[in-house]
């Protein structure tokens, strides 16, 4: 339905499309992951015209998140707080999600470790994930994260986990 209402919407423009990294991009206006947590609204975001939309963030395993409450104001510092912690069912519910998607629009995957983890196994989480663990559908990309300020910077030494997912 949102198709039809945003058929002819500016962003369809030939003149915005980009190609970069060997990706051809619709519009160079895409939506950063945290909206769409657990890829439940991909063909409706890309039916509003985003050139590319990201996911998750998504852990190995399902997980709850962080204490509640996770999103809070502070009115006197006119600030909102977000301490959700990749409150999540898992990657292997959000690639069943992803086969399921009917527009051919760019996806990303931002893919995190399970808060109990241990810094000396994070790179497990990941490592596991690109070695084949759960396949991808066509036209999703991945985006490991290893640090996070919701869920707590637990390793500054976490530059040979990196260099590891890298080397994949």
């Amino acid at each position: 339905r949102l198709n039809k209402i945003f058929s002819n919407n500016i962003l369809h423009n030939s003149s915005l499309q980009r190609e970069i990294f060997g990706l051809s991009f619709k519009n160079p206006i895409g939506l950063a992951a945290g909206f769409d947590k657990n890829a439940c609204y991909l063909d409706e975001l890309e039916a509003l015209g985003f050139g590319f939309i990201e996911v998750g963030t998504v852990t190995p395993k399902p997980q709850e998140g962080n204490v509640k409450p996770r999103l809070f104001r502070l009115p006197k510092d006119q600030a909102i707080v977000n301490r959700m912690g990749f409150n999540n069912p898992g990657i292997d519910a959000a690639v069943r999600k992803l086969e399921r998607r009917t527009g051919n629009g760019i996806v990303g995957v931002n893919i995190g470790r399970n808060f109990d983890t241990p810094n000396e196994r994070a790179a497990d989480d990941y490592l596991a994930r690109f070695e084949g663990a759960v396949v991808v559908p066509d036209g999703v990309h991945e985006r490991a994260r290893d640090r996070c300020p919701v869920v707590g910077d637990r390793d500054r030494a976490g530059e040979g986990r990196v260099a590891r997912v890298r080397d994949l």
